[in-house]
């Protein structure tokens, strides 16, 4: 794209060819251009404040960056290493995402541990109803898989309420910075996605099962006398 630039205070005036844009991620503001291009001779020098070196193959860059620095000093130049800078910014996006993560897992915990207490207190309130099921003839199992198939659905719905909720969510993150960040696309990590569904189902079972079995272990007589 070629445009053309002046300077109204002389009336200057060239013509230059946009090559490439850079987005936000890469440089976050200002424009690269050769100092021949951008220096106006009528005009007062424009400083420059950053420079860009390229090593040759097989150099040490943090060496060439501590040596610039040392040959500088009187000047205050401070070398930074693009690659460093790139794994910091990484490293603080993913620390951030980790973040997110281990809140998501510990609501994930404590849901299952509540599943569980719910399902105690189940046990504890509806004994007298668990005496009449035995007293008609249900056995141990029968009370016990009851149980079982009470909390696998509750856990199940969770499950996919908790899912759907967080592809809606994350499918409306990704759709309102595609248009600063080009490239970006929605994916879903199915395999990452099954195995969390697969443990915390399991999790969720162990949890309550013992108040099953502790509620199998009813015998009618002691259910029927209890108030």
């Amino acid at each position: 794209i070629r445009v053309e630039v002046s300077e109204p205070l002389t009336g200057w005036e060239r013509e230059y060819t946009i090559i490439a844009i850079l987005d936000a991620a890469s440089d976050p503001a200002g424009i690269i251009a050769s100092r021949a291009g951008i220096d106006v001779p009528t005009a007062p020098e424009i400083p420059i404040t950053t420079y860009r070196f390229r090593t040759a193959e097989g150099v040490d860059v943090r060496e060439v960056s501590k040596e610039l620095e040392v040959a500088f000093l009187a000047n205050g130049m401070e070398s930074v290493v693009l690659e460093d800078q790139i794994a910091e910014l990484v490293s603080f996006f993913r620390s951030f995402y980790n973040l997110l993560t281990g809140y998501m897992g510990l609501g994930l915990i404590v849901g299952i541990a509540a599943l569980g207490v719910v399902s105690m207190r189940a046990v504890v309130e509806r004994r007298q109803q668990i005496g009449v099921l035995r007293a008609l003839g249900y056995r141990q199992q029968m009370v016990q898989l009851s149980f079982l198939l009470e909390s696998s659905f509750i856990t199940l719905l969770g499950i996919a309420i908790g899912v759907a909720l967080g592809f809606v969510l994350t499918s409306n993150i990704v759709e309102g910075i595609s248009d600063q960040l080009e490239g970006i696309s929605f994916s879903v990590p199915w395999l990452q996605i099954v195995g969390i569904i697969i443990a915390t189902y399991i999790f969720a079972m162990l949890t309550t099962y013992f108040p099953a079995r502790q509620a199998s272990r009813v015998t009618p007589a002691d259910a029927l006398r209890y108030e």
